[in-house]
């Protein structure tokens, strides 16, 4: 599924500041205890590992690709919905999972890409979670690249080590 990172997977044209993109990404919820935080927030999601997949020039585009991209995914409930926020329906198989433990996910986002000789920002405006999978159905695996450390590796596997122990 992935593509062309400088244009749109839809229309082909050339992608601007301001755009839709659709990530994969590997990551967990925790939750937060009362008074853990000065926020009103309930609970942290976590993210290990992400890519971006494919870029979308605008939301038209991505309506058009959205239901190929829901096939080519094996979608049968997507945009899932959390009750509490710790537990949600696999997207493939309908069966439950707990949210904190590692699982894929694939998020749409609105971001707007802001380069500098020196340094490129992406700002997320708005996000939206398209699917998770439960570790059944998409393990939550990535393959390593060129920028991780032996040390970066190592940390990731005494990580599984520790979740798979705790499960």
């Amino acid at each position: 599924m992935t593509q062309n990172e400088d244009h749109c997977a839809t229309c082909q044209t050339p992608i601007l500041p301001c755009h839709h993109c659709l990530d994969r990404r590997i990551e967990r919820i925790t939750a937060l205890e009362p008074g853990e935080s000065d926020e009103i927030l309930s609970s942290v999601i976590t993210v290990d590992y992400a890519e971006t997949v494919a870029h979308y020039c605008n939301e038209n585009c991505w309506r058009a690709a959205e239901p190929k991209v829901i096939d080519d995914l094996r979608l049968r409930y997507p945009y899932p919905q959390t009750d509490d926020g710790l537990i949600g329906v696999c997207s493939r198989c309908g069966g439950m999972f707990q949210l904190t433990q590692l699982h894929v996910a694939f998020n749409l986002l609105d971001e707007e890409l802001e380069e500098k000789p020196w340094l490129t920002i992406y700002t997320v405006h708005e996000g939206q979670c398209l699917a998770h999978f439960c570790p059944g159905c998409e393990p939550p695996l990535y393959e390593e690249s060129e920028f991780e450390t032996e040390q970066d590796t190592e940390y990731c596997d005494v990580n599984r080590r520790k979740e798979r122990a705790l499960k």
